[in-house]
């Protein structure tokens, strides 16, 4: 069984810096769930800001990785 791990993502707007942390599986998955809280909060479509920071102005990082231990 994979774990989740926490990503830190910071996404750069005209005036101001928005710093998410979500859990996922992958750097792709996290990008895309701090996506869809972005566009929620903002009351806008999931695509607008998908589209928006596919093309840069953000970073997403992994903050704390979990092992599953045996």
């Amino acid at each position: 069984m994979k774990c989740k791990h926490l990503y830190c993502g910071r996404f750069i707007f005209p005036n101001e810096v928005r710093e998410l942390r979500r859990y996922a599986y992958t750097k792709r998955q996290a990008f895309m769930i701090m996506c869809r809280a972005i566009a929620e909060t903002d009351d806008m479509p999931f695509f607008q800001i998908y589209n928006y920071f596919n093309r840069g102005n953000h970073i997403v990082e992994l903050e704390i990785e979990y092992k599953e231990l045996p």
